[in-house]
C-alpha cells in the first residue's frame, strides 16, 4: 500500500473569463510509504491541446516558460508514465490532492484525450478532509494551513512538485486521520 500526493498547474488567465477551458501543464507527485516514508517523486509537463500557447500570466505564476511547454509530451504520453511509475512498487494505491479543482481539471483532460486513466475517479480531496479534522468553520487555503503547521514551504509555490512535496508534509503529520 502507498500514497500518492498530487498536484497540478494548469493553464490560467488574469482574468476571469477565458474562452478556452483549464488544461494540465504540469503534474507533480510524491510517493509515500503507508508509514509516511517518501519513496519517490514524479515531475513531467504536459503540452496543452486546446490552447498550447501560455498566457503571459500563467508564465508569470508559475515560472514555466513557452519553451518548456513546447517541448512537453501531450497529456496520454505523460500520464502513462506516471501511471508506470506509480505501479512500479504497488497495486494498491490511494490517491490524494488539494481540493477539488485538480480532479476536475483532470477528469476533464482525460475525457478530452480518451483517457483510461480511472485512478483520476479515486483522487481525494485533503482540503476538506483537513477542515473536517480540524472542525474549523471556515475552509482554510493551503498557505493558511502550512502556516498554521508551522510547516516551511520548500520550493517555488504554484509548481506541481513543490506543491505535492510540501502537501505530503501536512498528509505525513495527519496521517492516520485520513479517509482513503
Amino acid at each position: 500500500m502507498q500514497f500518492i500526493i498530487l498536484d497540478i498547474e494548469a493553464t490560467c488567465w488574469n482574468d476571469s473569463f477565458s474562452p478556452y477551458p483549464q488544461e494540465t501543464i504540469e503534474l507533480g507527485a510524491c510517493k509515500l510509504s503507508m508509514y509516511g516514508k517518501l519513496l519517490s517523486k514524479f515531475s513531467e509537463l504536459i503540452i496543452p491541446r486546446n490552447n498550447p500557447i501560455l498566457s503571459q500570466y500563467c508564465r508569470n505564476l508559475t515560472g514555466i516558460s513557452q519553451k518548456e511547454i513546447d517541448q512537453a509530451k501531450n497529456f496520454n504520453t505523460v500520464m502513462s508514465k506516471f501511471e508506470d511509475w506509480v505501479f512500479e512498487d504497488s497495486d494498491q494505491n490511494y490517491y490524494f490532492a488539494w481540493g477539488s479543482k485538480d480532479k476536475k481539471i483532470l477528469a476533464d483532460d482525460n475525457v478530452n484525450h480518451r483517457g483510461d486513466n480511472y485512478w483520476i475517479e479515486e483522487i481525494q480531496d485533503l482540503k476538506k478532509q483537513y477542515n473536517d479534522i480540524k472542525a474549523y468553520n471556515k475552509v482554510l487555503g493551503f498557505d493558511k494551513v502550512l502556516e498554521l503547521e508551522n510547516i516551511e514551504f520548500e520550493g517555488n509555490k504554484h509548481r506541481a512538485l513543490p506543491d505535492a512535496f510540501n502537501l505530503s508534509k501536512v498528509f505525513v503529520k495527519y496521517i492516520d486521520s485520513w479517509q482513503y
